[in-house]
């Protein structure tokens, strides 16, 4: 059986007083009774205008709709912690060791055992090696030992003759304690962590940030995005919006940018839409709140409201 709190809204829908059913299965029947025999009248959804002028927002500059701010950003603040792990451009030696977040890679000759690193014919093959090995992306067996798995928690990005970058695999602050340590005279990281003082430190998400883009017609485009939690995430908005919950982002173009509502039974003053917080006032809404909404309405015919038996509704 439904819980009491789904009866008391399906009952306000088709028009029953739910304080009148105290029992919860006589209730049940009646709505199921009177829902079988309602009409759904079509509503409108209401819907509301962003317009810019063509010129970018600047950095800090927002958009409010109903509860939730937008705000308009260069660059998103998060960041992935990240270090490099240097060489001297001299090879490494038999049994040298680089250690990051937990996982210990060994330079051998000839690689044995899982995380076994091939040492290569120079140090930038070397360096190339352990690229693989992190991101399991050679060959097991020859590029570093059978066995090896990806590593976790963090990817060997950027790589040089002398340089191997090794980034987290999420943004946030989560992964600055990383530690990050090598047994080798030739190689040296930045710091003894991932994202210690002297490398690059990972910093949170700010849910609801939008990256401005090149023009403002990419900003719309963040923007829409953003307001329907779809791809970009961590790209071209920050980790952690999630879809705005009373409105959807519909037609979209290089200057405009409509909202309409989820849901045909909220009202237009439910959903304010607030001018913009900007720098040099290039955006604005049609109005202070969702417009052209009409509520889908839910009719019962008189005859089906009540059974009959003798002269008694039931």
């Amino acid at each position: 059986m439904p819980s009491r709190a789904e009866l008391v809204i399906r009952a306000n829908v088709v028009g029953v007083d739910p304080t009148t059913y105290p029992n919860d299965s006589k209730l049940e029947q009646k709505v199921l009774w009177l829902e079988k025999r309602a009409t759904t009248f079509s509503g409108t959804l209401g819907t509301q205008t962003l317009t810019s002028d063509t010129t970018a927002q600047s950095d800090g500059d927002t958009v409010k709709i109903g509860a939730i701010t937008y705000t308009f950003k260069t660059a998103l603040s998060e960041t992935k912690a990240s270090s490099t792990l240097t060489s001297d451009a001299t090879n490494v030696a038999e049994g040298d060791r680089v250690t990051i977040d937990g996982i210990t890679y060994t330079f051998r000759a000839t690689p044995v055992s899982p995380y076994d690193v091939d040492i290569g014919a120079d140090a930038a093959t070397s360096l190339d090696n352990l690229k693989a090995a992190v991101n399991d992306s050679g060959t097991e067996g020859t590029t570093y030992g059978i066995g090896t798995d990806p590593h976790p928690t963090v990817t060997a990005e950027a790589n040089a003759d002398t340089t191997q970058e090794f980034t987290a695999k999420r943004f946030g602050t989560y992964a600055n304690n990383f530690i990050t340590v090598e047994s080798s005279a030739h190689l040296a990281f930045d710091d003894t962590t991932l994202g210690g003082s002297s490398a690059t430190p990972g910093v949170d998400a700010v849910p609801y940030e939008v990256l401005l883009g090149a023009a403002a017609a990419d900003m719309l485009d963040n923007l829409k995005s953003a307001i329907n939690n779809t791809a970009g995430e961590g790209t071209t908005y920050s980790t952690g919006t999630r879809a705005h919950p009373q409105v959807t982002a519909t037609t979209n173009t290089d200057t405009t940018q409509v909202v309409q509502a989820i849901d045909y039974s909220v009202t237009n003053a439910d959903i304010t839409t607030t001018d913009p917080v900007d720098t040099g006032g290039h955006m604005s809404w049609g109005a202070g709140n969702l417009a052209s909404g009409v509520a889908k309405v839910t009719a019962v015919s008189a005859a089906s409201s009540a059974r009959v038996s003798g002269d008694k509704n039931v």
